[in-house]
């Protein structure tokens, strides 16, 4: 059989617009807009989560283990880079100590394992998020558990809609509402339930009513800082947004409207999640040494911009240099 036949073009759509969306979580616009884009951005990470679960459905726990070994080979890599561009800067600026005492500490293994954060990585959560939910994931799968697991979704759900919301609310630093029980593994599920046979009749909803869940949720979660509202409950149209786009997805799985979209989620999606804010900080540090006012509108308005293209270009030298040596990389969840 053709594998090709097998491809999902709509995946690969829905992963380039994600990881785009991601480098506007990160570099952002100036003002209320660039607040805005963030928050309507919000679809971009659970939809990693849930493509990941989908993509765990049916296989073993030696499959699971081999995910969770190249995830901890990809997370090594990211790590590496990030510090060495830390502690390099830090060393150039003659504050390496200073560096060094203000991120590693007793408290540092606590916010990498329990609230996946590393300060001087922010980005990183995600693979560590990955991480623990492919570890437990692996236990439930040895152990026959997959169904049980699932009853679990819901509260899931519940939790983390109270604490995301609550934590925002309260204006608390944001690894407060960060952990992998919430954050990464309902979407996972989610993602995973919706490649069983249960949810037949979820998958029937039509492409209409998908695309209103889609705006319904996408208003939902701008509202609250469109409006400067006292309640953060933005996180209430992250569920409706993400599971919507991705239905969408999963019915039109040959849809192809735009090439170059797909390609980047396909092949790029990766190297354009882990290097997007190292890119980011060295514009910013090339602007300064030319002295361009990174304060001023004009550079703000540009630099997301800016940083995506580079990005984006940087991403496919190093897709393109793997092919050269041979090297092509496996999607994560094959």
């Amino acid at each position: 059989m053709d594998d090709r036949k097998n491809i999902n073009t709509a995946f690969h759509l829905l992963k380039g617009a994600a990881c785009i969306s991601v480098v506007f979580i990160h570099i952002k616009f100036p003002g209320l807009f660039g607040r805005i884009v963030s928050y309507a951005a919000s679809y971009a990470v659970p939809i990693f989560f849930m493509i990941t679960g989908f993509f765990a459905f049916g296989k073993d726990a030696d499959v699971i283990k081999r995910r969770l070994v190249k995830i901890i080979k990809i997370f090594l890599y990211a790590y590496a880079l990030f510090f060495i561009y830390h502690a390099g800067y830090a060393l150039y600026n003659h504050k390496l100590l200073l560096w060094l005492s203000s991120h590693f500490n007793r408290n540092t293994p606590i916010k990498y394992i329990c609230f996946c954060t590393i300060s001087f990585a922010i980005p990183l959560w995600y693979l560590i998020a990955m991480i623990e939910t492919y570890a437990v994931w692996m236990i439930i799968v040895k152990r026959n558990r997959e169904k049980q697991a699932l009853k679990w979704m819901p509260v899931l759900f519940v939790f983390y809609i109270l604490l995301t919301s609550f934590c925002e609310t309260a204006q608390l630093e944001w690894f407060w509402k960060t952990n992998f029980i919430t954050c990464a593994m309902p979407w996972f599920l989610l993602g995973y339930y919706l490649h069983t046979d249960a949810a037949e009749k979820l998958c029937n909803i039509t492409a209409y009513q998908l695309i209103i869940l889609a705006i319904a949720g996408c208003a939902v979660s701008v509202l609250p800082e469109t409006f400067d509202l006292k309640l953060k409950w933005n996180v209430i149209g992250y569920l409706p947004y993400a599971f919507a786009l991705f239905t969408l997805a999963l019915k039109n799985p040959r849809v192809s409207i735009c090439n170059p979209l797909a390609f980047i989620g396909d092949k790029l999606s990766l190297y354009i999640y882990i290097h997007h804010s190292i890119i980011g900080r060295i514009i910013t540090v090339v602007s300064q040494k030319f002295h361009i006012d990174t304060e001023g509108l004009v550079y703000m308005w540009c630099k997301p911009l800016i940083a995506l293209g580079i990005t984006i270009l940087f991403s496919w030298m190093l897709f393109r240099m793997k092919q050269f040596m041979g090297k092509r990389k496996t999607p994560i969840y094959q």
